[in-house]
């Protein structure tokens, strides 16, 4: 968790410069696929410079949806297979056995997940 949010500050702090290069991928006459080359071989070089490794930042990225479905899957399983949570609810859901009807908590989720992950980039 560590390693991955350094790699994370890293990846925040190279970002203008990777921009930069697709900028410039974009907006160049080249050929495509020597603009390809030459955008990929600045990217690897700038990686290189700064001790990135791309592979493992796309790697732990990734590797976080899998995870997340999984947990959400085994939660709903878990719900629909308790019968204690029918009336164990409170505010507006009054049965933790049925979806969100208000959607509230979706976004909520997803909310802090965003401020979690906006915490996590700043704190290194």
């Amino acid at each position: 968790m560590i390693r991955q949010m350094v790699l994370i500050n890293k990846m925040g702090q190279a970002s203008p410069n990777i921009r930069l290069a697709i900028n410039l991928f974009k907006h160049s006459k080249l050929p495509f696929f020597k603009r390809l080359r030459f955008t990929a071989s600045a990217i690897y070089d700038y990686a290189k410079q700064t001790n990135t490794n791309l592979i493992a930042f796309y790697f732990y990225n990734i590797i976080q949806i899998p995870i997340f479905i999984i947990m959400v899957l085994s939660i709903r399983k878990i719900s629909y297979e308790n019968d204690d949570l029918a009336g164990a609810g409170i505010w507006w859901f009054k049965n933790l056995n049925e979806a969100d009807p208000y959607m509230i908590l979706p976004f909520v989720a997803t909310l802090l997940n965003y401020i979690n992950l906006g915490v996590s980039t700043t704190c290194y």
